[in-house]
């Protein structure tokens, strides 16, 4: 690196800090994005000295500029970019960082959207879940907390292995992989312990704690690992970036809550044959997505034709909802729905009590009924046994 820095014409009056994304970049690379941050330094420049206060010298790059920038790599293959604005914008930004991959940059031009079709949606709507399954049958339990992040693991139906330290060390393996990922998706920061399932042989653990360092090696993060002690705990901590995008309690707070709904909404509306969305929240959040998401639902439902009903209901409380999913005919075709346990068999209990005393009063009534009809039968029958004859005077 210090090779290729010093083939570059950097101004004596300047320095040169190369992040660890350019890591293994090329010199013509390393050039073109040391030209690029030059000038906007000298644009920044002429802005203050020629600008009246206040002014906006300077604003980092919109979410486009950014993804090109700091994911962008020589494994990448192709970008598809939805929307003609946002296209142009990223083929104009990457013919300055990098020309020859222009070609790489490509349109979207499906009907359904870009996020739903590569079912990044999907995944977006899992990071308001703690669980989060492995594909071996285990799973992961996520708890973030004022103090710090607790992550579980559990073998779950993990048990293809013979050996149960086998057993473990693969679930391990792969919970380690998930972890980094998900500490990355979910943007957790802080501290992190992860409580791994125990494994006695010494070298299993240092396989597992490889396995973890090798996974978070692209996060552009700090990140501090420790090793796993004799309880089979692991202590990390990882750089806070930005502020998350969940802010978790003991139940998914207003807002999360409000945009989950949303997020559930958009994914079920592209199901078969679906035209209209019925969705039956807590009053509140009826009120908060009436506030501040109204014109992301407008705008879903002029581009996609989709009508979306959101009906506040007095009795649901965060997180309870119920989506119905109707036809064009306003047949529903499947409900969708998440309630409280607690009084949902109450409500049950009353009805079959209900249903069980207008069978019991239906077969009263029978009876008496059936009483009546054979007294009356018998009384059309009777006939004269014997009759009493008068002495002849």
């Amino acid at each position: 690196m210090r090779d290729i820095l010093n083939q570059i014409e950097i101004p004596k009056s300047m320095g040169v800090i190369v992040r660890t994304a350019g890591a293994n970049k090329t010199k013509n690379e390393i050039e073109k994005d040391f030209l690029n941050t030059l000038k906007t330094w000298e644009e920044i420049g002429e802005k203050a000295l020629n600008s009246n206060a206040p002014y906006l010298v300077y604003e980092e790059g919109d979410i486009i500029k950014r993804t090109l920038r700091d994911t962008y790599d020589n494994e990448t293959k192709n970008i598809y970019v939805d929307g003609n604005e946002a296209y142009q914008k990223a083929k104009k930004f990457m013919k300055q960082l990098m020309p020859k991959n222009v070609k790489n940059i490509k349109k979207y031009r499906g009907k359904i959207p870009l996020f739903h079709e590569a079912n990044i949606e999907q995944e977006l709507n899992n990071i308001f879940e703690p669980t989060v399954k492995l594909k071996s049958g285990g799973y992961l339990v996520i708890n973030p907390t004022e103090a710090l992040v607790a992550i579980d693991i559990n073998s779950g139906q993990s048990t293809k292995q013979t050996n149960i330290e086998k057993t473990a060390l693969n679930t391990n393996v792969e919970a380690a992989e998930e972890i980094a990922r998900q500490i990355k998706l979910r943007d957790l920061s802080g501290l992190i312990v992860i409580d791994f399932i125990d494994m006695i042989n010494f070298y299993n653990r240092r396989t597992v704690e490889k396995k973890l360092r090798e996974s978070i090696r692209k996060d552009r993060a700090r990140i501090q690992v420790g090793r796993i002690s004799n309880f089979g705990l692991l202590e990390m901590t990882r750089q806070r970036l930005r502020e998350g995008s969940i802010k978790w309690e003991t139940i998914l707070s207003l807002e999360s809550f409000a945009q989950k709904i949303i997020k559930k909404i958009e994914l079920l509306a592209f199901t078969n044959k679906v035209k209209i969305i019925k969705a039956y929240v807590p009053e509140k959040v009826d009120l908060y997505i009436d506030n501040n998401l109204s014109k992301e639902i407008q705008y879903f439902e002029k581009k996609y034709l989709f009508k979306i009903n959101i009906v506040a209901k007095p009795d649901l409380i965060i997180p309870e909802y119920r989506i119905e999913l109707l036809n064009k005919s306003k047949k529903v075709i499947s409900t969708i729905e998440n309630l409280n346990k607690i009084y949902i068999p109450k409500i049950i209990s009353n009805q079959f009590e209900e249903k069980e005393k207008t069978k019991n009063e239906k077969i009263v009534s029978l009876k008496k009924i059936k009483k009546t009809k054979v007294v009356k039968k018998r009384a059309k029958n009777l006939r004269t046994l014997w009759v009493r004859r008068r002495k002849k005077a």
